[in-house]
C-alpha cells in the first residue's frame, strides 16, 4: 500500500465527501505547508465548546519540582468530548493542556545551550522542529496575536473544570485548529505518547 492510500485509509469519517478532499490534498503537500492552513478561521461557531488543540491563554501552570504557579498561553490536550460539561460522569471533570512559548525563546535557548557545535546543527533543528520532525513538540505557526510558537508536549499540567473554569477558557481562546491541523496534531500526539514499535522485551 502506498502513501496516499494510507492516507485514504485514516481520514476521518465524519467530515463530508469536500472538506474530506481538501484534508487529503493538504496531507499530500506535508510538511512544507506547514503555516496558516493548520487553523480555522471559523472558530466563533465553536463559541460554547473548548476543543483539542485550541490555544488559551492565561491559564495557571506549574513547573515541578518548582511550585511557583504561573499564568501562560497553553495548549489544550484532552479530549473535546472528555471536557464537554454535558456529558455525564461520576469524577469532576479535568482539563490536561500543556505550555506555549514563543519560538524564539526557544531559539535562543538552543543557541545558548552550547548542545550543537556548530550553527548548521542549530538551523537543522529549528527546521525539523518547523517541519513536525521533533515528536515532544507540536509546532505552531505564527497567526493573529500568535507569534511562531512551539507546544510542548512533554510538559503536561491539568486543572479541574467547571463551568467557570470552561468560560475563562473560552473567553482567553487564541486560535483553534482546522481539520488539517488537527489531524497532524493527533498524529504527532499518538507518536509522542504511543509507540508501539519502542523495542523492549517486556518479559
Amino acid at each position: 500500500m502506498d502513501l496516499e492510500e494510507k492516507i485514504q485509509r485514516h481520514l476521518p469519517l465524519y467530515l463530508n465527501p469536500e472538506d474530506r478532499g481538501a484534508l487529503f490534498e493538504e496531507l499530500k503537500s506535508f510538511p512544507d505547508n506547514i503555516d496558516q492552513r493548520i487553523y480555522t478561521n471559523n472558530s466563533d461557531i465553536f463559541e460554547n465548546n473548548l476543543l483539542q488543540g485550541d490555544g488559551v491563554d492565561n491559564q495557571k501552570l506549574i513547573f515541578l519540582p518548582d511550585t511557583t504557579i504561573k499564568e501562560k498561553r497553553v495548549f489544550i490536550i484532552s479530549n473535546t468530548c472528555d471536557i464537554d460539561l454535558s456529558n455525564p460522569r461520576i469524577q469532576s471533570p479535568k482539563v490536561i493542556y500543556c505550555p506555549i512559548i514563543k519560538f524564539s525563546a526557544y531559539k535562543n535557548l538552543v543557541e545558548s545551550s552550547g548542545f550543537f557545535n556548530n550553527p548548521e546543527s542549530i538551523q537543522d533543528h529549528l527546521t525539523a522542529i518547523r517541519k513536525q520532525r521533533i515528536t515532544s513538540m507540536f509546532y505552531l505557526p505564527s497567526h493573529g496575536d500568535l507569534d511562531e510558537s512551539i507546544a510542548l508536549l512533554d510538559s503536561l499540567n491539568h486543572c479541574r473544570l467547571d463551568e467557570d473554569c470552561l468560560a475563562n477558557m473560552i473567553g482567553n481562546r487564541v486560535f483553534s485548529l482546522g481539520n488539517y491541523g488537527f489531524y497532524l496534531f493527533l498524529v504527532k500526539l499518538s507518536i509522542h505518547l504511543n509507540r508501539i514499535e519502542e523495542g523492549i522485551n517486556r518479559g
